[in-house]
């Protein structure tokens, strides 16, 4: 009796040791998850990155006058009459 016992307890807690959700298989569903974020990270940081570049150039003290003529060209739809503008987004 006391091996079938035994027998059971390691059968119940072997189950869980591979398929619970802190078990083995558990563990290499979130570290593929972290490898995704990781990735995801590394794409939002070089965004941030070109962003804090624009805005530097746009700094009061430091304006960049071909930053500053993009961005009156692209917000508020100032043209040349002898212009043609194609928007690509």
């Amino acid at each position: 009796m006391p091996i079938c016992i035994m027998s059971a307890l390691c059968l119940y807690f072997s189950f869980y040791l591979l398929f619970g959700p802190r078990g083995y298989l558990g563990l290499q569903h979130i570290q593929q998850n972290h490898a995704v974020k990781l990735a995801q990270n590394e794409e939002l940081k070089s965004k941030r990155e070109a962003l804090e570049a624009d805005v530097n150039l746009m700094r009061p003290g430091s304006v960049d006058p071909d930053m500053a003529d993009e961005q009156a060209r692209k917000v508020l739809g100032y043209t040349k009459a002898d212009e043609i503008v194609i928007n690509l987004k």
